[in-house]
């Protein structure tokens, strides 16, 4: 995109991202069922492989086609430290046609073998050219069993 047309760029509002286990698309009446919300993830060990993480991102106000992009981040103690730890290649960016700018666009990405090096929170950032639209926040941590004690729930010592 040349500086002129960036200038003129008008990003998509961002309405939502979901971070979750799967999507399913229904045709008729064109629907989505989202599966399983994840706020936060337990792994038994870091670094973590996860597999099986599906994004579900709903945008709308777009002006014709604009190049969507989704960063995952490591977020660290001040935001010059933060460190993108997966970001969509060229060949995996959505260019999304807008027809008309009260269109609701809904775009489901299946993310697989994300590693995470250790505990702590990630973000999932969506972004149109170099403007962040918006983002999702999971806290990964030691995966623990939960013990009831008189309808109390305590982390295990």
């Amino acid at each position: 995109m040349t500086d002129k047309a960036k200038a003129k760029f008008v990003p998509p509002i961002f309405l939502s991202i979901l971070v979750c286990e799967r999507v399913i698309y229904d045709s008729d009446p064109n629907s989505y069922s989202i599966v399983s919300i994840v706020n936060s993830i337990g792994a038994d060990s870091f670094p973590a492989k996860c597999s099986g993480i599906t994004l579900f991102i709903e945008l709308t106000n777009g002006h014709g086609p604009v190049k969507i992009k989704v960063k995952v981040v490591d977020v660290k103690d001040t935001p010059d430290e933060d460190e993108v730890i997966y970001e969509t290649t060229d060949d995996e960016e959505w260019k999304v046609g807008f027809v008309d700018e009260r269109q609701i666009v809904s775009l489901v990405m299946k993310l697989n073998g994300l590693v995470f090096s250790h505990e702590g929170e990630y973000r999932f950032q969506v972004w149109a050219c170099e403007h962040l639209l918006g983002n999702e926040c999971i806290m990964l941590g030691e995966r623990y069993v939960v013990v009831k004690h008189g309808g109390l729930e305590e982390k295990p010592s």
